[in-house]
């Protein structure tokens, strides 16, 4: 339920950011060089591939900045998570998403 919230805000937060820009979503998709298919991927609130890549160029391009902050989750004292059997915890969210991508066959990398 927490990260749909964090989903949710993350999509409105673009899509407010857009139209106060006065901008499209091809307008930005252009602008961040995108399609407009990712911006309205990004915008929808269920969507959960956001890449911090991406949202600096799009942060970038709407004259703001992307902020990210390491937070303890439920951890005892030795910094083991509660929930999940005493197993050292994942951090964060990104940091789950790094795990995942290292099974999957190494992605093509891009020049910024």
């Amino acid at each position: 339920l927490d990260e749909e919230r964090k989903n949710a805000a993350i999509a409105r937060n673009i899509c407010d950011l857009r139209e106060q820009a006065g901008l499209t979503q091809r307008q930005l998709a252009q602008r961040a060089d995108t399609t407009a298919s990712v911006i309205c991927k990004l915008e929808d609130a269920d969507y959960e591939g956001h890449s911090l890549s991406m949202l600096r160029r799009i942060a970038a391009v709407l004259g703001h900045r992307v902020e990210v902050s390491f937070t303890p989750v439920d951890t005892d004292t030795r910094g083991f998570n509660r929930r999940k059997g005493g197993k050292p915890h994942a951090g964060t969210t990104v940091a789950k998403r790094k795990t995942k991508r290292k099974a999957r066959a190494p992605a093509r990398k891009k020049a910024i």
